[in-house]
């Protein structure tokens, strides 16, 4: 099996660095070593946001998941809380596709995802959206940008320090952004 799995990795471009374990015990763990360039991480840069809310919660930053997003964002629809756009279920009507559309033609990010129609309320429907107003919440509720209490809070803890976030023209981060050094 181990054979199999370096092979794939040996033939492919597309992977970084491997690990594989099982019951805790390594069985290899290789990198490649000309990666000089940054990552980009994609869908799984939402999980970090998550464990930043989740930090940003138990230092009280965030009162509760259930705090209508208007508490952070005025002009949020009242009855939208933080849990609807963790779970992707916030009603915003666009589909990820349009969404470089939506940014490519917008002064403002956040003003222009608030002002989407809603359709769907409580219904899961996969859109980054959700996870850049929990960006701005995120940088509201701390005071600072979310890449730099990403890296106060949980990159340097992890000894992650070369990151790239892409950010707003308001200069807020993304939800999306590219590693170098991941562990």
């Amino acid at each position: 099996m181990s054979e199999a799995i370096l092979r794939l990795y040996e033939q492919s471009d597309s992977i970084h660095n491997l690990y594989v374990s099982v019951s805790n015990k390594e069985i290899f763990n290789t990198q490649q070593k000309n990666v000089s360039k940054l990552i980009n991480i994609r869908s799984m840069t939402k999980s970090i946001v998550s464990l930043l809310i989740g930090i940003a919660f138990k230092e009280k930053h965030i009162k509760s998941l259930e705090t209508p997003i208007n508490y952070y964002l005025s002009d949020a629809p009242g009855h939208i809380v933080i849990r609807d756009l963790l779970t992707m279920s916030s009603g915003f009507d666009i589909d990820d596709k349009n969404l470089y559309g939506l940014i490519l033609s917008s002064r403002d990010w956040v003003t222009s995802i608030l002002d989407l129609p809603l359709s769907g309320y409580g219904n899961f429907r996969y859109k980054g959206v959700d996870y850049h107003l929990l960006s701005a919440i995120i940088s509201k509720s701390t005071g600072l940008k979310m890449s730099s209490y990403a890296q106060a809070n949980l990159f340097s803890e992890l000894g992650i320090n070369d990151v790239e976030w892409e950010s707003d023209p308001q200069g807020g981060n993304c939800w999306e952004y590219r590693l170098k050094d991941i562990i």
